[in-house]
C-alpha cells in the first residue's frame, strides 16, 4: 500500500524533486536532516578529545545528535525505497551521483496530497488579546464551503466575538495574524470583511438587531 509514513514528509520530498532532480545529500540537507551541534564541529571535537577538556556533557550531546541524524537518514532512505517501489519516484545516474526524479504517477499523487492538505481545517483556537474600540467581522461564504463557514463561527466564538447575525460578528479582540493566514490558506479570506473601529466612543450608539 502506497504511503505508509506521514504524508507531510512525502509531500516535501515530492515537491522538492518535482522542481529539480536532486541526489540524496541535497534532499537530506533540504529536509534539515543534517544537523550540527553549535560549537562542536569535527575539528573542535577532536581538540576536545586530544586536550581532554572537562566537557563531557557537550561530547555526549554531540554523539546523541549524531545518532539521531543517522536514524533520520535511515528513515528517509526507507521512505525513498518505498516511494520508488510504488513508482512514485525513479532514480537516474549522473556521473557518480544517483538523482531522484518524480514520475508521472508521482505528480498525480503529489496533487492529491496537496488537495488533501488544503482540505484539512486548522485548529480553531488562537491566543486572545483585548483591543480598544471594536472589530466587525462579516462574511458571505458559499454553501459549498459550509465546513469552513462553520469553522469560522467556532473560531470567532473562541476569540470572544458576539454573533449579531449568523454572518455578522462583533468583538473587542485583536485579530491574530495566524487567523488571517489560515483564512488565506483555506481560500475564504476573499469572502470575509474585517472592519476595525478605533474608538467606539466617537460613534453614536448603534442598536443591533
Amino acid at each position: 500500500m502506497m504511503y505508509r509514513m506521514k504524508g507531510e514528509k512525502t509531500m516535501e520530498i515530492l515537491e522538492k524533486i518535482s522542481l529539480k532532480a536532486c541526489d540524496m545529500a541535497e534532499l537530506l540537507e533540504f529536509l534539515g536532516t543534517i544537523n550540527r551541534l553549535p560549537g562542536a564541529k569535527g575539528r573542535h571535537l577532536r581538540d576536545m578529545r586530544n586536550r581532554r577538556i572537562r566537557n563531557q556533557g557537550k561530547i555526549s550531546i554531540f554523539f546523541n545528535q549524531k545518532k539521531e541524524v543517522v536514524k533520520s537518514k535511515e528513515r528517509l532512505r526507507s521512505l525513498i525505497r518505498e516511494l520508488e517501489k510504488e513508482g512514485v519516484i525513479k532514480t537516474s545516474r549522473k556521473h557518480r551521483n544517483i538523482l531522484l526524479n518524480i514520475t508521472h504517477k508521482g505528480k498525480i499523487y503529489l496533487a492529491k496530497l496537496k488537495k488533501r492538505k488544503s482540505e484539512v481545517l486548522p485548529a480553531s483556537h488562537y491566543p486572545t488579546a483585548p483591543r480598544a474600540g471594536f472589530t466587525i467581522v462579516a462574511f458571505d461564504i458559499p454553501e459549498k464551503e459550509a465546513r469552513k463557514r462553520q469553522w469560522l463561527r467556532v473560531a470567532l466564538k473562541q476569540l470572544h466575538f458576539s454573533m449579531k447575525q449568523k454572518s455578522f460578528w462583533i468583538g473587542h479582540t485583536v485579530i491574530p495574524e495566524q487567523f488571517l493566514k489560515d483564512l488565506q490558506r483555506m481560500k475564504i479570506l476573499k469572502h470575509v470583511v474585517i472592519l476595525k473601529i478605533p474608538d467606539q466612543s466617537s460613534f453614536k450608539k448603534i442598536e443591533w438587531t
